[in-house]
């Protein structure tokens, strides 16, 4: 079996060690900078999470991160994953460069333009196409990897057997899935809900965001029964902030996939930190040689054991383990 690697979230200089010893081997993160705030406000955020606590704030916590990750054997990304105005798409590439040249290893990107802007301006640094260029399938995967992206993570309502597929289809190409935190029902990269609004604001309660409200969704159209249960059930799961996919790890692993992403930077330390030691636990555990029906029990108990709770087929990001 390749190697796992776990990418974790990260948006303080102080969390980098304790991620890399809790088994993180990749980090990724986003950058803040105090002029972007007084140019475009906190609501606008370069990288489609928002307020101050999801991200690094100067080029030189970056460069401090980058050090203490590379000292240790790991990597580190930058997310600059929105779509940008002509207006700030300059100031987005001139920080983009400022964290090539500090060291980071790549650059999560969301959208086919910037990836061509930056091709333009010269970068060195690989890049990553994340959820927001909507990667569907082979011939949109094939298109990015074309255009120079070495490794897509792939949006989270794409299937075990579409991204097994992908996998055979393209076997050049990284492919990254993620396996713990930050549910999402909608499709990342044609959303445009504002999330994080309340928090930027200050305001109570965090949850009534459009993407956190549960919706009842009822299919007119004469698809069949079956589908129609399907959609009602997907558009009508709000977002969880308890989702897992580690009981797919057994699929994904197999199918060849070697980065799992745990959601998160603007969580606190603790939770992701704990969040790595969880996945951390049951990489280690598929690596024995366990069983699969064995496997699935001890991703259960991991989930009772984080989230105090027992998984529900809401909150899993692979819900077609529980057909």
């Amino acid at each position: 079996m390749q190697e796992l690697k776990i990418c974790a979230p990260l948006s303080r200089t102080d969390e980098t060690i304790p991620l890399i010893e809790a088994g993180a081997g990749e980090i990724y993160t986003g950058l803040l900078p105090p002029g972007w705030n007084r140019e475009y406000g906190l609501v606008c955020s370069p990288t489609r999470r928002y307020g101050r606590s999801a991200h690094l704030a100067r080029l030189e916590e970056l460069e401090r991160v980058v050090r203490d990750a590379h000292s240790r054997g790991v990597v580190v990304f930058l997310a600059q994953n929105e779509r940008y105005s002509a207006e700030q798409e300059p100031e987005v590439i001139k920080l983009v460069k400022g964290a090539e040249a500090v060291g980071i290893d790549a650059v999560i990107l969301g959208d086919v333009a910037f990836l061509l802007a930056l091709k333009r301006a010269g970068l060195k640094t690989r890049l990553f196409m994340g959820t927001g260029g909507n990667i569907f399938n082979t011939a949109s995967a094939r298109f990015f990897m074309d255009a120079g992206v070495s490794r897509v993570i792939v949006p989270r309502h794409i299937r075990i057997p579409e991204i097994r597929k992908l996998r055979r289809d393209l076997p050049g190409l990284e492919l990254e899935s993620f396996i713990f935190r930050g549910l999402c029902p909608y499709i990342d990269g044609m959303c445009r809900f504002q999330h994080g609004i309340n928090q930027v604001l200050g305001r109570e309660p965090l949850e009534d965001i459009a993407c956190g409200l549960d919706f009842h969704v009822e299919i007119e159209n004469d698809c069949s029964r079956k589908l129609k249960k399907e959609l009602g059930e997907r558009y009508s799961r709000r977002q969880s902030f308890t989702g897992c996919g580690l009981c797919a790890l057994y699929d994904l692993a197999d199918a060849g996939i070697g980065s799992f992403k745990v959601v998160g930077r603007e969580m606190p330390s603790r939770e992701k930190i704990e969040g790595v030691e969880t996945v951390k636990k049951i990489i280690d555990l598929l690596q024995t040689g366990i069983s699969k029906k064995e496997f699935m029990k001890a991703c259960h108990d991991a989930y009772l054991e984080f989230y105090e709770e027992r998984c529900i087929r809401k909150a899993c990001y692979y819900p077609e383990l529980w057909y």
